[in-house]
């Protein structure tokens, strides 16, 4: 797992020019979040990179962190697993996003070839469309006699329909030359297929593009890979035509599924059967930072994925998705959670009725007493699964027999602190599946994930061993994800910082470090391998960051930051390796009234001269400072 949620790039040979995040990885394997466009092989040179393509969001006194994704152009609460549009037919070319269909019709004795030219005429232009014959295809003359204007090269624009061989004479729009003809051959006449589209696409002739998403026994007519012949509106570019190989017997595509309130569509895809099961996926309207609705995946076949609480019913070509994680970033754990190696991994080995994971020690039967906890298997053979535990030892979890057989691509996550909820009310969660200390997670928070009352975060009051009492809220139901937060919510004077070129190599492109704010001294790390905060413990813990504090990370050791609203206004810096905070400078004079938003940055020189820049609360002065020591 060294590299969970790294970037993994190929750089050179089959493949070049992707990237996927990281999953996990063995020794000698990386698992990848979604399957790749072009498979790698033995030419493809990879790189690893801190993946940059990420923005961490936290604070509105939450203790859950957000994850903004460039690719996706969504935020989620936990990782980003697959994304993608709903799509129930589509055109893919290569580099690009699929283009949603609306329909394909076949049309009979079509242009498939522009012919030759048998009569040039005279008095035309390059770039002349002329209508072939009144039936709809269109030919644009490429090359002229420049003494006379005659036609001497045409290319194909537009099919048309109900050609047959011989010479056709052309009209040119607008009129220019006259008395071109072209001659159409057995080769220039055959079976094309119209698609239609409801987004304007940037195709052209000669494209290659793969049509997926028709069923039935015409499937393998209109579905392949083509070369697009024609573009019958180039203005609106709301369709274009291919031709199929033969005749696909049927005047339209059949399409099998369509989206509804509880169903997604995407033909793109190929995804295993009930492998996104216990996901969640946020659907969205396809504009910037649109806010979505998250549900919990309940079954998926190779195209489409299916939930129980209705919601708005995707639409074909407009509705986005994103299928994340049921874990997000930061979930807490129980003590044995901690003390016993953990509550995910790889299986050292297994059967069907075991799951063996050499790497633990817990305690006995832990995850049985009382209540049976689940085991999520979350990679590999069984993967979507979720299973009750009926007893366990040291390093095996023991439960009712399944169809496959547990092996060492098995990677799992015992769903200790989260969940779907069985029942609940406006102040309790309910969750049968659990086995919790009394009150052990009391001021801690709650965030409802997905389903009723998604996003909302709750400060816990109580709790039993299988209820989380809150203060009044919204009411959950089945349908309701939830996860129980580990980090202390972050409000007032906070800021994140990732670590990249540490004299430490160990802290680099593996933590963010944040300060709690809120007139605390309290500071924390967040491990992107482990998707866990941990408190740090630093000396001497005396200033306590709040509302107008400013923090700017050196890119090596250091963070600097202000305090705040203070009259001495001091400059500090927390040294990343040293572990202590230390003086800095000082400002010339004191704070005035406290700003949000951070008024510090460090700029170099071309010759490696590092100056810190500062702005005081309630001023227009800036100063700057050389980081000579």
């Amino acid at each position: 797992m060294q590299y969970a949620n790294f970037e993994l790039r190929i750089v050179f040979g089959t493949g070049r020019g992707q990237n996927r995040s990281i999953l996990s990885n063995t020794a000698t394997v990386f698992n990848v979040t979604n399957n790749w466009d072009t498979m790698p092989d033995a030419t493809s040179v990879y790189a690893l990179y801190r993946d940059v393509g990420k923005i961490f969001l936290i604070g509105g006194n939450d203790a859950g962190m957000l994850q903004y994704s460039q690719e996706t152009d969504q935020w989620t609460t936990g990782k980003q697993l697959d994304d993608g549009q709903c799509n129930q037919l589509a055109s893919t070319k290569s580099g690009q996003e699929p283009i949603a269909l609306t329909s394909i019709t076949r049309t009979a004795t079509s242009m498939v070839t522009a012919g030759t030219v048998s009569t040039a005429g005279t008095g035309y232009n390059v770039d002349d469309l002329l209508t072939v014959d009144a039936k709809g295809g269109i030919v644009r003359v490429l090359t002229v006699d420049s003494t006379n204007g005659a036609v001497l090269t045409v290319s194909l624009e537009t099919c048309g329909t109900g050609y047959t061989t011989g010479a056709k004479a052309t009209v040119a729009s607008p009129v220019t030359g006259t008395g071109c003809q072209i001659t159409l051959g057995a080769s220039d006449i055959d079976f094309t297929e119209l698609a239609l589209a409801p987004i304007a696409h940037n195709y052209k002739i000669g494209d290659t593009v793969t049509i997926s998403g028709a069923n039935g026994a015409t499937a393998a007519e209109f579905n392949g890979t083509y070369t697009i012949l024609g573009i019958p509106a180039p203005t609106t570019n709301l369709s274009f035509s291919y031709c199929s190989v033969g005749d696909p017997g049927a005047a339209t595509a059949t399409i099998p599924n369509s989206p509804s309130t509880t169903q997604l569509v995407d033909c793109t895809k190929n995804w295993a059967v009930n492998e996104h099961v216990g996901k969640l996926v946020q659907l969205s309207s396809n504009v910037v930072l649109s806010v979505g609705q998250v549900r919990r995946i309940v079954s998926n076949t190779a195209t489409t994925l299916v939930w129980t609480l209705a919601a708005t019913a995707p639409v074909n070509g407009t509705t986005k998705y994103v299928i994340e994680d049921i874990k997000p970033f930061g979930t807490d754990r129980t003590p044995m959670g901690v003390i016993g190696g953990g509550t995910e991994g790889f299986a050292t080995s297994g059967s069907t009725t075991t799951l063996v994971d050499t790497n633990k020690n817990w305690e006995l039967n832990y995850w049985s007493r009382t209540a049976q906890r689940y085991v999520r298997i979350v990679e590999g053979t069984g993967v979507g699964t979720e299973i009750a535990i009926t007893s366990n030892t040291a390093t095996t979890l023991t439960f009712a027999a399944q169809a496959f057989t547990v092996d060492t691509t098995t990677r799992y996550v015992i769903m200790d602190t989260f969940g779907t909820a069985t029942a609940g009310s406006t102040t309790v969660l309910t969750d049968t599946t659990k086995n919790w200390g009394v009150n052990q997670f009391t001021n801690k928070r709650v965030r409802f994930l997905s389903g009723t009352s998604q996003g909302n975060e709750y400060i816990i009051t109580a709790n039993t061993a299988n209820t989380l009492t809150y203060a009044l809220g919204t009411a959950p139901d089945v349908s309701t994800a939830y996860a129980i937060l580990e980090a202390t919510p972050k409000a007032n004077g906070i800021h994140l910082d990732c670590i990249h070129n540490s004299s430490n190599t160990a802290l680099n492109n593996k933590y963010m470090y944040a300060w709690t704010g809120t007139a605390t001294s309290e500071l924390s790390r967040y491990d992107i391998n482990t998707e866990h905060w941990e408190r740090i413990s630093y000396f001497p813990q005396t200033e306590t960051m709040t509302t107008g504090a400013s923090y700017c990370y050196d890119g090596v050791d250091r963070i600097y930051f202000v305090q705040g609203i203070t009259t001495t206004a001091k400059v500090m810096y927390y040294d990343l390796v040293k572990n202590i905070v230390v003086p800095s400078s000082q400002f010339p004079y004191g704070m005035g009234a406290a700003v949000s938003g951070n008024r510090m940055e460090i700029i170099e020189t071309d010759d490696g001269l590092k100056y810190l820049y500062l702005m005081r609360n309630t001023g227009t002065e800036m100063w700057r400072t050389l980081l000579y020591w």
